[in-house]
């Protein structure tokens, strides 16, 4: 009995139309290393959304910086500024670019230095309340 149950339990969860995190994709991940003296570095990547869902970003932490955040860069009377994205929606079947000079993500007060080549490890929050763990090598700026 206990097996029919099981059986049962598995094709139902089968059947669900729940996002899963492998419809979720960060292409291209690159977070520059912070300059020396600098407590201030940034990140890009391309989000791809391959669900039939709406989903939205809406905490990005990570064990090497006590603050990481989305933001934007606009243009208001010439100047440029940057401001905070508090939640990132991305559409169904669509994608979102962070990139220079648009939406990027900030990475805020490493925790100790973080040299070229190391290990970045982003945490992500989902909408659907999913976590996905990105891992990447932090990279030179120039």
């Amino acid at each position: 009995m206990k097996k029919i149950l099981t059986i049962t339990l598995i094709l139902v969860l089968m059947g669900c139309d729940s996002l899963k995190t492998s419809d979720i994709i960060f292409n291209d991940l690159t977070v520059y290393a912070p300059r020396a003296g600098n407590r201030v570095t940034a990140g890009f990547t391309d989000i791809i959304n391959n669900s039939s869902d709406t989903i939205t970003i809406n905490s990005i932490s990570s064990p090497q910086f006590n603050i990481v955040e989305i933001h934007e860069t606009i243009m208001n009377n010439g100047i440029a500024s940057m401001i905070k994205i508090n939640t990132l929606t991305i559409p169904e079947k669509q994608s979102v670019s962070l990139k220079p000079g648009g939406k990027h993500l900030m990475l805020i007060d490493p925790v100790k230095r973080i040299n070229e080549g190391e290990e970045i490890t982003l945490i992500i929050e989902l909408s659907s309340n999913e976590t996905m763990t990105l891992k990447t090598t932090a990279v030179s700026r120039f």
